[in-house]
């Protein structure tokens, strides 16, 4: 009988720790050497607090979701995020890329666009490599970067965007100016999160699929684990790979913990039946 209790006691400890072990992979650690100003943002300790499952897509998802809220600043004195009213592009995403000068007015510095920046940015942190999805700041590279890998969807092709997928978008011209992540798509409209948009933050908008606007969607080479979910967009129905992924090892505890119970119950009345 305590052979029995023991051996079913290290099944549960086995299940819980492998189950920990799979979704806990590791934590976020910057790639970069990021700003002092950012270092002590609460920005930071939100990316710091992310944990890495492994699987691409999510992680970049989750990443761009700790820097929700974001500002771009004035000068690069004001890389923190905290500065609403900011408006002359500097952003803690460009020091991944270096300093430029756009012609936007700032000269060779980190104040330029920089949706492509973020984008970039999260797909680094998620542990994405370069030859999966290219570092860039220019939408327009960025998409003829993807179109050279076979990994690009123009709006007209009828792709259905996946949540990780980037989203182009242009003025009507056919050149990308703009960028930003899928996060989910439902009722014929798309979530997505971005950096520097009409908010000049990291911020959520909401697009109908026929949208003019959208040029199309590029398709990082992601590492995909089977039954992750993807619980950005709550709305989204959950796969059954990701549903059984979940409440395996809640069955497992439960049926360990009344097996125990039993044991215990029936060891009772094995004493007491001693006693008399």
């Amino acid at each position: 009988m305590n052979k029995l209790r023991k051996s079913i006691t290290v099944l549960l400890t086995i299940v819980l720790l492998a189950h920990t072990y799979i979704l806990s992979a590791a934590a976020v650690e910057p790639v970069y050497k990021v700003g002092e100003e950012y270092a002590a943002s609460p920005y930071f300790t939100a990316l710091s607090e992310v944990t890495l499952t492994g699987d691409g897509r999510y992680d970049t998802l989750a990443i761009a979701f700790s820097q929700l809220g974001y500002h771009e600043g004035d000068s690069e004195a004001e890389m923190d995020g905290s500065n609403l009213s900011g408006t002359q592009n500097f952003a803690e995403y460009t020091r991944l890329y270096g300093k430029l000068d756009n012609g936007e007015g700032n000269g060779v510095s980190y104040g330029y666009s920089w949706c492509a920046a973020f984008v970039s940015w999260c797909l680094r942190h998620a542990g994405v490599p370069v030859e999966d999805a290219v570092t860039e700041v220019s939408c327009r590279r960025m998409t003829e970067w993807y179109r050279e890998q076979g990994r690009f969807h123009a709006r007209r092709s009828g792709y259905l965007p996946l949540p990780g997928d980037l989203i182009m978008f242009h003025e009507g011209d056919g050149v990308p100016t703009h960028v930003g992540l899928v996060v989910g798509v439902e009722h014929g409209r798309i979530r997505v999160i971005d950096g520097n948009g009409r908010e000049e933050s990291v911020a959520i908008h909401e697009y109908h699929r026929g949208n003019a606007k959208i040029y199309g969607y590029c398709v990082p080479d992601y590492t995909v684990c089977e039954g992750m979910v993807y619980d950005f967009m709550p709305e989204t129905p959950a796969s059954v790979g990701a549903v059984l992924s979940s409440i395996v090892p809640v069955i497992a505890v439960v049926a360990a913990v009344g097996v125990l119970a039993l044991l215990n119950v029936r060891s009772v009345r094995g004493a007491r039946s001693k006693e008399k």
